[in-house]
């Protein structure tokens, strides 16, 4: 957002344009807004809106805005610094015309994760020289009665005949388009679905680099809060993704869907993934325990949480508490109230056995001594229970058990979308390679 970094210019609140205010706009080094507003004295109940006109005439919207500061000195000029969480550029919204058409979203190494390109025809035989090219076809990959995702491709190239040299460059994107309207609310909840895939795909979290938002026939560009200003480190090769578009290009529309429905299914499962890949600082420690609960919510949602029937786990129940003393009958009740529940190490077993033998050789060879580990290492972490400290794994132990069981739920996230197993098995062995070679287990 170079163009308004820095924007000088009039501003006001909502549509009371005769109280205008002079203010330079700027962004600091985490991606916030602000806006010093001089002999402004009263703001509106938080949140509002502030609209801004900048010298060259360019209409800016900032959204979801608190005073941060207030300033009166006397003699000077009183003024009141204002942050947002949106900027929108190119229109005056209020709260009501927050409803978009469709979004246009660049992401980093989409180029190279779908790696499909509109050059065809190529001739270079001694001093002549040709190419032909064309935007590649859109590829519709989730689609309802009301949304439509679609990757499209776009070219710059010269406008005349170049004399002395050419370029020509296509730039892969993501269309969100809706039949009607849909609000910031809904537009996240698509973001959320799209860029957990591609945390997938990519072994790494994916910037978002533009959103441009088109209502009726005018282009809105909108930077928010937090998003990343600097160029990321562009993926160069198929090496650098655990799969690609080319991978899953015939069953993607199927594959995607089912991914939809997983983000409100486990929702918190795929949040631990993709923070396991974002570029955090987090404690050794913290990391484990986010990863094994990630797990431990995958089977509690998405597996058999009850040992035995529920009826008959209930009069079993029944009758225990009924032999027992009265005055004690509460206290057992409370204790008995999870019995029904498969234990951690249920869990674990259950999800390492339903995975491929191949797979368990490569990485998980020994699979009794990653659930004792991760039972023990858990158990004595939450309960910081004495007895578990000399099992607990500390230190290079730990970060190569977190590893482990960060690909361990990452291969079960992967067969839940219904990718078939022999896709997933080479997928997962063709990455390990170059993504995660640390964890193979090489034969002695």
């Amino acid at each position: 957002m170079t163009d308004i970094l820095e924007a000088t210019g009039y501003w006001h609140f909502h549509s009371n344009i005769e109280n205008s205010f002079a203010g330079n706009l700027t962004n600091d080094e985490n991606g916030e807004f602000s806006v010093t507003l001089l002999g402004c004295t009263n703001v509106p109940d938080e949140p509002f809106i502030l609209h801004g006109t900048t010298a060259t005439g360019k209409k800016i919207t900032l959204y979801n805005c608190f005073t941060s500061s207030r300033r009166m000195s006397f003699p000077g000029i009183p003024s009141v610094e204002i942050s947002a969480i949106y900027c929108f550029t190119g229109e005056h919204l209020t709260f009501e015309s927050l409803q978009f058409n469709s979004a246009i979203l660049k992401i980093s190494s989409l180029n190279e994760w779908v790696d499909i390109g509109g050059f065809n025809d190529f001739t270079n035989d001694d001093n002549n020289f040709a190419i032909t090219y064309k935007n590649p076809d859109p590829i519709t990959f989730y689609k309802t009665d009301s949304v439509e995702f679609i990757i499209l491709f776009y070219s710059t190239s010269p406008y005349f005949r170049p004399k002395h040299n050419c370029t020509v460059t296509q730039d892969t994107v993501i269309l969100i388009k809706h039949n009607s309207t849909f609000n910031l609310d809904t537009f996240w909840k698509y973001i959320s679905s799209i860029k957990s895939f591609l945390t997938l795909a990519y072994f790494s979290e994916p910037q978002l680099q533009e959103i441009k938002f088109k209502q009726s026939e005018k282009d809105i560009e909108c930077k928010y809060v937090g998003q990343k200003n600097e160029i990321s480190e562009q993926k160069s090769s198929r090496r650098n993704f655990l799969f690609t578009f080319k991978n899953i290009e015939n069953d993607f529309l199927t594959i995607f869907k089912k991914w939809t429905e997983l983000n409100v299914i486990i929702e918190p499962v795929i949040n631990v993934l993709q923070e396991c890949f974002g570029n955090r600082n987090i404690i050794s420690e913290n990391k484990f325990l986010n990863v094994m609960q990630g797990i431990e919510t995958f089977h509690r949602r998405r597996r058999q949480n009850e040992k035995e029937g529920k009826v008959f786990h209930k009069n079993k129940v029944a009758e225990i508490i009924a032999s027992c003393p009265a005055e004690y009958q509460d206290w057992l009740k409370s204790k008995l109230h999870f019995s029904n529940e498969p234990t951690l190490n249920d869990r674990l077993e259950e999800l390492f056995n339903e995975l491929d033998t191949t797979l368990k050789n490569h990485l998980f060879n020994n699979t009794e001594q990653i659930i004792s580990q991760s039972k023990n290492t858990r158990n004595y972490f939450t309960h910081y229970d004495k007895s578990l400290e000399k099992k607990a794994l500390k230190d290079s132990e730990l970060y190569y058990l977190t590893e482990r069981l960060k690909i361990f739920l990452l291969i079960i996230l992967l067969k839940e979308t219904d990718i078939d197993d022999e896709k997933v098995k080479t997928i997962v062995i063709e990455g390990s390679h170059f993504l995660f070679n640390h964890l193979i287990f090489k034969a002695k």
